[in-house]
């Protein structure tokens, strides 16, 4: 057996590319010029979004010495990480029960500007083995998740579904394979329909996969571009033994931030003297700078005078929507320790 995981790819190039991953991090807050803690201490920014990226965005601007409001739609901290029984309260499940609600597992490969922040905040990272279930569900393509804090499954149960995935696990091999065989130029007008095995299962499988990691409704898969949807992956996968939102919660030790919930921002506006929020209660607040940490689909819908660059750039964003559902009875994850 051939490590296919070890092979240097086209793809792997595009995503080191875009990550700079060995590059001086471009966000360590650098000052030009001595600046006074309280001429620091009259700058106003407001942040909206309350996700990783907002919450990253005031541990940084916390180390500059710079006060900050958050400003969050929902009624929880987290943006798209969302654990439920973590950082969603959850109805209906039992307490002592987490499910995730998004991404479970790691590799250093794939997210080293992760594990690094990971080491950052000293949050502890458990190597798992099968660190995700995917089971398709009929014709819905729907897929069953295991819990957050018991995603290993008993040895028999894990042995039983290693043997289930030898063909599919070869064909998303010979896939990968296949991605790296195509030059550089061609690989981004690549989509994976054009590289999916003949196998009927195995694709199914493979686009499978590839629903679960992207969010993307199963039908369109198809159309992903091979470049992204298709890095080179390790072998060896990390859990957060406490959540995935486990993480979150070091970040608001850290961060200590001002945070206002519910808020639904009507308009985002420039004026001479600053940046100007006015909330759909009536308020209108003033700040100097206002850092829009949402989706790209999002921000044309905050923006009252997007710019013609503003609008090119962000008009074909579309965001992708699924739901999930929880299952309150726990006999589904019987498998599972």
């Amino acid at each position: 057996w051939r490590d296919w995981s070890s092979d240097v790819c086209s793809s792997d190039l595009l995503i080191r590319e875009e990550t700079v991953v060995d590059a001086p991090d471009p966000k360590t807050v650098q000052w030009r010029r001595d600046v006074p803690a309280e001429r620091r201490a009259r700058l106003r920014t407001g942040i909206i979004g309350a996700g990783v990226s907002g919450l990253l965005m005031a541990i940084k601007l916390q180390e500059a010495g710079l006060p900050f409001t958050i400003f969050e739609k929902n009624a929880y901290l987290g943006g798209n990480v969302r654990t439920l029984n973590g950082n969603v309260a959850a109805p209906g499940l039992p307490v002592d029960l987490r499910l995730e609600n998004g991404v479970l597992g790691f590799n250093r490969k794939t997210y080293p500007n992760f594990y690094r922040l990971m080491e950052e905040l000293g949050v502890p990272m458990k190597r798992v083995f099968g660190s995700m279930g995917l089971h398709l569900i009929e014709e819905r393509r729907s897929y069953l998740l295991a819990p957050a804090d018991k995603t290993v499954q008993r040895p028999w149960s894990f042995l039983r579904q290693t043997l289930r995935s030898i063909r599919p696990g070869l064909a998303m091999a010979r896939h990968y394979q296949a991605a790296c065989r195509l030059p550089l130029a061609q690989l981004a007008e690549t989509a994976v329909r054009d590289l999916l095995p003949a196998d009927a299962i195995s694709a199914v499988w493979l686009r499978g996969i590839k629903m679960s990691a992207f969010s993307v409704p199963f039908d369109e898969t198809g159309a992903l571009p091979v470049s992204i949807s298709t890095p080179k992956t390790g072998s060896v996968w990390h859990i957060l033994p406490d959540g995935i939102s486990s993480y979150l919660q070091r970040m608001l030790e850290i961060a200590k931030p001002a945070v206002r919930l519910n808020a639904n921002i009507r308009a985002v506006r420039r004026t001479p003297a600053g940046v100007h929020i006015e909330l759909a209660s009536g308020e209108r607040l003033d700040f100097d700078k206002v850092v829009l940490a949402v989706t790209p689909g999002q921000v044309l819908g905050l923006l009252a005078d997007a710019d013609e660059e503003e609008r090119r750039r962000f008009s074909p964003w579309r965001d992708s929507s699924f739901s999930t559902t929880a299952h309150t009875g726990t006999d589904l994850y019987r498998e599972f320790r």
